[in-house]
């Protein structure tokens, strides 16, 4: 199958049809259409997705490494904040949030990862603006059909003089990127995020991800942020910041929190923090994962 016209094809299909060499003007091709389109895909029914996960993940990665520069940094923070839930959802594509993360994140040298996924996480797609009017894909900014010509009868009735405005592309994507639902990027960000730390930087970049959740306080992207604090922690049990993550997740609103931080709770091995959840939390499902969690201590 040959490649697609980004501007005529959604994502899924793009990722699962690159072109033989992808090259940085398909790159920004694709950018657009990601943007403008928010990472919007029709529902299928009949015609689902299967398959193909590592020749789109493959894609992903090439779209990064094509640019260079802002444009590679546009590139890597827009996709970090598709919708790739959403995406899955719709289409059947198998790629899930974790999996784009970890490909983008190994698709860009470590310092440029560094400053998208803290962008990502503390600013989310405001972070975006600065390059609405940056010098970035400039074959993307002025394209056939944004152009409107004001004549002469026209400016007469506006009160203008007769001029030719040119739309720019790029910027009408960037600001209208809108709020298409991320957040479940933001939960295998965290960990990747964290990684990136030296080990005496580890407890600083903790203790900002908390103070983050906590102003959130209860929307959908806090807890996806101490969801993947509490995947860190259960990996990093004896880091000083695991206890000030326990006590975060088991305080969260949703059930869906308190049981990550039961699993938490396990893999540190606090049984007396477990006995007490399994007996006293309002939430009967966090209760049963609690004392399953005792139930199979060794």
């Amino acid at each position: 199958m040959p490649p697609l016209d980004p501007d005529h094809a959604d994502l899924p299909h793009l990722l699962l049809h690159p072109p033989d060499a992808p090259d940085r003007r398909w790159a920004g091709a694709v950018l657009c259409q990601v943007l403008e389109r928010r990472g919007h895909v029709d529902y299928r029914h009949e015609d689902r997705l299967g398959g193909g996960a590592a020749v789109a993940l493959a894609t992903l990665g090439a779209l990064v490494r094509v640019v260079e520069g802002g444009e590679r940094e546009l590139m890597l923070r827009a996709l970090l904040m598709a919708p790739w839930e959403a995406v899955r959802r719709a289409s059947g594509l198998p790629v899930t949030p974790a999996q784009a993360v970890e490909t983008l994140v190994a698709a860009a040298p470590a310092e440029v990862v560094d400053a998208a996924l803290r962008a990502m996480i503390f600013e989310g797609r405001e972070s975006l603006a600065a390059y609405a009017k940056a010098a970035v894909f400039p074959e993307q900014r002025a394209v056939e059909g944004f152009e409107i010509e004001i004549g002469a009868a026209t400016a007469r009735r506006l009160g203008v003089s007769p001029q030719r405005l040119v739309i720019d592309r790029m910027e009408m994507a960037i600001a209208g990127y809108g709020r298409a639902k991320w957040g479940a990027n933001l939960r295998p960000a965290v960990p990747a995020w964290l990684a990136l730390a030296a080990p005496d930087e580890r407890g600083e970049r903790v203790r900002a991800l908390i103070e983050r959740v906590k102003a959130a306080d209860g929307e959908d992207s806090g807890a996806f942020v101490a969801l993947g604090l509490a995947d860190w922690a259960g990996t990093e049990v004896a880091h000083p910041g695991a206890e000030a993550v326990l006590a975060l997740v088991l305080a969260g609103r949703s059930g869906a929190l308190r049981k990550g931080g039961v699993d938490l709770a396990a893999a540190m091995g606090r049984w007396a923090v477990l006995e007490r959840v399994a007996g006293e939390d309002a939430d009967a499902a966090v209760r049963k994962r609690a004392a399953k969690q005792l139930a199979a201590r060794k």
